[in-house]
């Protein structure tokens, strides 16, 4: 396998405000974002396809003495090139009206955003059709130097939001994408939520969201097979995936303080997406690059997590040293609910017969609510100290330790096995981001 990737990526922005009211303001701007990416890949994997009969792609040395097929799994290569130079230049501009009521008690802004996106592969240049994308967002400052509350602010907004395709630079004019069939990433976000600012430096954030995914990109690789001696794999691209998202974040914070400040935060999440595109397999089919136990149907996102919980302390026992720390929790990640390990048999090209082993899913992530990868619980510790200098100078010497918590979280998670002995191995089936031990680090660092 081989596989090199080139990119460039630059911008440029213009903007233009003005206050042509009390409390009136109009802003105006344009971008572009122009990406450029060179990818030379020549990949070859090994696949498996269920066959009814195997019989026929067997060497000469078989001689089967009954009638009745043998069912079983052809197993050959597969190799997928792919060697574009493309561009895509993604230009915006907007609008903005802000209004300002007398002592703030009103803020609003009304704004529209235009989106548009060009794709130049080598051998075509496709676009997407222009994303009108009206926002509007409200603050209302209710309460202010009351008791104990400095402000109480109610926020509400909405608005359509678009971003650019994922896998881009994958399009090829093989796929035949036209002009307008190729589309932006698009949601409607709604969030409405209440912010209070207590004397002494302490606030209260209250925020609720509802997100409805729609365009969404999405894609998976297609398998020609040519005999049992190989194939060749496609890529297909859709751009009807839709979703939704909602949640619920909470934070309490305390701004700066001369013994101990920081802020404490808890997210709420749930999001379901959906693949209407998605082919279907036949049931018998052991491919993996498809699911079609959940073709077309709601699944939760790999990175979806349920919980996400932050502490933050900043403690200071003295003006120039300061102890920093933070302590996580976040909830697993979906994971499959897996069977029995079982062997089958399989056809090599040189129609030599060998037995492999696999473990079928009893259900997959995509439709489990409860089957989770374990909690992750990161902490982290800073030890800083500031020495004193000139006043535009700045010195701090720091000792610091990241996932000093790790072998707190070491929950089992599904065994990977080893698929030509059947052997259940030590490994995880489960992809664990974190760091596996602690990682410290002394620093120095001057700014001026």
């Amino acid at each position: 396998e081989k596989y090199t990737e080139t990119n460039a990526d630059v911008q440029w922005r213009a903007d233009y405000e003005w206050n042509f009211a009390d409390g009136l303001i109009f802003a105006a701007g344009a971008e572009e974002r122009w990406l450029w990416n060179i990818v030379d890949d020549d990949a070859g994997v090994w696949a498996e396809e269920y066959v009814p009969d195997i019989r026929s792609f067997l060497g000469p040395q078989y001689n089967p003495t009954s009638t009745n097929p043998v069912p079983g799994f052809l197993h050959y290569p597969i190799s997928y090139t792919n060697h574009t130079q493309s561009g895509a230049l993604n230009s915006s501009l907007y609008a903005l009206l802000e209004y300002q009521s007398p002592k703030r008690v009103i803020n609003a802004e009304l704004g529209l955003r235009l989106d548009h996106l060009l794709y130049m592969g080598s051998d075509q240049t496709i676009q997407t059709a222009p994303a009108f994308n009206p926002r509007l967002n409200v603050d209302i400052t209710a309460l202010k130097d009351k008791g104990i509350i400095n402000t109480l602010t109610f926020t509400a907004g909405t608005g359509l939001f678009s971003s650019m395709t994922d896998s881009l630079f994958n399009i090829r004019s093989e796929n035949n994408i036209s002009d307008f069939e190729l589309k932006q990433n698009r949601s409607v976000t709604s969030v409405a939520g209440a912010k209070i600012d207590f004397i002494g430096g302490v606030s209260l954030t209250l925020e609720g969201y509802y997100k409805y995914v729609f365009d969404r990109a999405y894609q998976w690789m297609d398998v020609e097979r040519s005999g049992s001696a190989g194939g060749e794999a496609r890529q297909t691209f859709r751009f009807d995936g839709v979703g939704h998202v909602w949640g619920i974040d909470v934070m309490l914070q305390r701004r700066e303080s001369r013994w101990i400040d920081g802020w404490i935060a808890y997210s709420y999440s749930w999001a379901r997406y959906k693949n209407p595109g998605y082919l279907a397999l036949d049931a018998n089919d052991s491919t993996e690059f498809l699911d079609s136990a959940n073709a077309g149907e709601w699944f939760w996102p790999s990175f979806h997590r349920f919980h996400t919980l932050n502490l933050v302390l900043n403690i200071k026992p003295t003006q120039t040293f300061t102890i920093y720390t933070r302590l996580g929790f976040a909830s697993g990640t979906p994971a499959s609910e897996v069977g029995a390990i079982t062997s089958y048999p399989v056809v090599l090209p040189d129609g030599s017969i060998i037995e492999k082993w696999k473990r079928k899913s009893v259900s997959t992530a995509h439709l489990m609510d409860a089957k989770r990868t374990p909690f992750a619980l990161p902490m982290d510790v800073k030890f800083s100290w500031h020495l004193t200098g000139r006043a535009k100078t700045k010195t701090e010497i720091y000792l610091a330790a990241e996932n000093v918590l790790w072998l707190v979280n070491t929950g089992a998670r599904n065994k990977s096995f080893n698929s030509y002995t059947g052997a259940e191995e030590e490994g995880s089936m489960n992809a664990n981001y974190g760091l596996p031990v602690p990682m410290v680090s002394l620093g120095l660092k001057w700014s001026y």
